[in-house]
């Protein structure tokens, strides 16, 4: 995240807040993190680019595991325009049955993207999967193979989900393990700044005061 990132969280707790002074306190103690370098290819434009949310909807998969041994799969379902994370499933085995569910928990929610962006995976590709798609009126963008950079917002956020929680935290048991990483959906959806939004959250809570969200605390006998 940066020390761009944790002046954003902190600058409403602890006003004013210098930008410069959080760099500083930064580098003093050591925080920064070299960033990983990576191949980039240009001259490949990101297809069916969204232009408003629920249009594309990116997937992938993510792999860890638990201290007891429980391998740990997880689904990450991100919409490319908001870049918010609407769903981060956990289970020790999610083929296409279970792609299909989770992807129906979130369609009742959110209404059905205009495409959903995948890997070739036999868990999206399946055509139990793919006729369940086309029916609630969805696309399918499939990258090619060997193309992890055309679903480039999803890949990011994988690393993110990575660096900021999988790398540093030890699950016990896949019941933990559900807990602690939704927790972290939320968060990043609701608290977490991110520099492509102008350091806000892509869907930040909303608190009304009591008197404004019950109207008929204002009348008294």
């Amino acid at each position: 995240m940066g020390y761009r990132g944790a002046w954003a969280a902190l600058r409403n707790e602890f006003q004013p807040l210098n930008r410069k002074r959080v760099h500083r306190l930064w580098k003093e103690l050591r925080l920064n993190v070299r960033p990983r370098t990576r191949k980039r290819r240009k001259g490949m434009p990101m297809p069916d680019a969204p232009t408003r949310p629920n249009e594309v909807w990116c997937l992938d998969f993510v792999h860890d595991s638990c201290l007891n041994g429980t391998q740990l799969k997880i689904l990450a379902v991100v919409d490319e325009f908001t870049r918010e994370c609407l769903a981060l499933e956990a289970a020790s085995s999610i083929k296409a049955p279970k792609v299909r569910q989770i992807l129906s928990e979130v369609f009742k929610e959110r209404g059905a993207p205009k495409y959903l962006r995948s890997d070739n995976g036999p868990e999206f590709v399946a055509k139990t999967v793919q006729d369940w798609i086309a029916a609630v009126g969805a696309k399918t963008a499939y990258i090619e193979p060997g193309s992890p950079w055309e679903n480039g917002y999803v890949e990011s956020f994988n690393g993110r989900l990575r660096d900021e929680l999988l790398n540093g935290e030890i699950f016990y048991t896949l019941r933990e393990a559900k807990i602690v990483i939704e927790s972290w959906r939320r968060h990043y959806n609701a608290i977490r700044p991110h520099a492509s939004l102008n350091y806000r959250p892509p869907a930040p809570e909303v608190f009304l005061p009591a008197f404004t969200a019950w109207p008929a605390a204002h009348r008294r006998p």
